[in-house]
């Protein structure tokens, strides 16, 4: 919905996800302008993590579905977690212990 012309009141939002940078971008604008979020189907990945995260109220319509999963850097926290670096991990394309 839209109030004046150059106003976001309160984004429905529809989205299997997107570029992690983008998603994040428009959190913060969504945080900053104290915007509510409606998800209307579904919301996942980008947009579960930071968009509808950053509503300041925030409502799942009915038969609707949000989505979370880790972020990028996920792989980071689980080699970290299992003693590795990064550089090894991707040297054997795993994170997980063999």
């Amino acid at each position: 919905m839209r109030g004046r012309e150059d106003e976001l009141t309160t984004p429905r939002v529809n989205s299997g996800g997107g570029i992690t940078d983008e998603g994040i971008k428009l959190g913060h604008w969504i945080f900053e302008h104290r915007v509510d979020v409606v998800v209307d189907e579904l919301c996942f990945s980008s947009c579960a993590n930071y968009i509808f995260t950053a509503g300041r109220n925030k409502t799942i319509m009915a038969d609707s579905i949000v989505g979370w999963h880790g972020s990028e850097q996920q792989d980071e926290h689980i080699a970290r977690g299992l003693g590795l670096t990064m550089k090894s991990c991707w040297r054997s394309n795993t994170t997980s212990p063999s």
